[in-house]
């Protein structure tokens, strides 16, 4: 498991910062992104989506670890949130 380097730390933080811009919270208005990169080095990404029906609700954490299981992926090495 290797630890992201400072300059992909930049590039990271760089996306989840345009990433906020895909959330969707017109209740909370609580913007939140995840990147979730796998033991491979891939990112999956992810945003808070409401529902008028709160238990419809989905947090970026589970949107971004979604998208990485549907991609076959199945091995977290870092997790990283901006909100």
């Amino acid at each position: 498991m290797t630890l992201a380097t400072m300059t992909e730390k930049n590039t990271v933080a760089t996306k989840l910062r345009e990433l906020l811009n895909h959330s969707y919270c017109p209740y909370s208005k609580f913007k939140v992104a995840c990147i979730v990169i796998d033991n491979e080095g891939n990112n999956f990404a992810g945003v808070n989506v409401e529902n008028g029906s709160f238990g419809l609700t989905v947090c970026a954490e589970r949107v971004a670890i979604a998208n990485m299981i549907s991609q076959g992926k199945t091995k977290i090495s870092e997790i990283y949130l901006a909100w």
